[in-house]
C-alpha cells in the first residue's frame, strides 16, 4: 500500500510535465537533492501516514466514539477557516 501512495504524487508530476522526467530531475538538482533522496522521503512520509492512519482507525474502533450532528458542524466551519479562510456563509 505504501507504493501506491508513493507513487500517485510522483505520477502526478510528470503527469504536468507532460510525461518528461527531465524537468523533473532539473527541479530536484535545483533543490540540491537526487530521486533517490526524494523517493525515500516520500516512502517515509507515506509510511509515517499509513502509520497514523492506522492508529486512528483502531482508536476510533476500540473506543467507538459517537459525534453529534452540532460537532461535525463546528469542526467543519472551523477547518473551512482555518485552511480554506472560507467564511460560513459560503458553504
Amino acid at each position: 500500500m505504501v507504493d501506491a501512495s508513493r507513487s500517485t504524487p510522483r505520477c502526478s508530476c510528470k503527469g504536468q510535465l507532460g510525461g518528461d522526467a527531465a524537468p523533473f530531475e532539473k527541479l530536484l538538482e535545483a533543490q540540491g537533492t537526487s530521486r533517490g533522496v526524494s523517493n525515500e522521503q516520500t516512502r517515509t512520509s507515506a509510511e509515517e501516514a499509513q502509520s497514523t492512519q492506522l492508529f486512528w482507525t483502531c482508536l476510533r474502533e476500540k473506543e467507538e466514539p459517537e459525534v453529534l450532528q452540532d460537532e461535525l458542524n463546528d469542526h467543519i466551519v472551523f477547518t473551512a477557516r482555518r485552511q480554506l479562510r472560507v467564511e460560513p456563509m459560503q458553504f
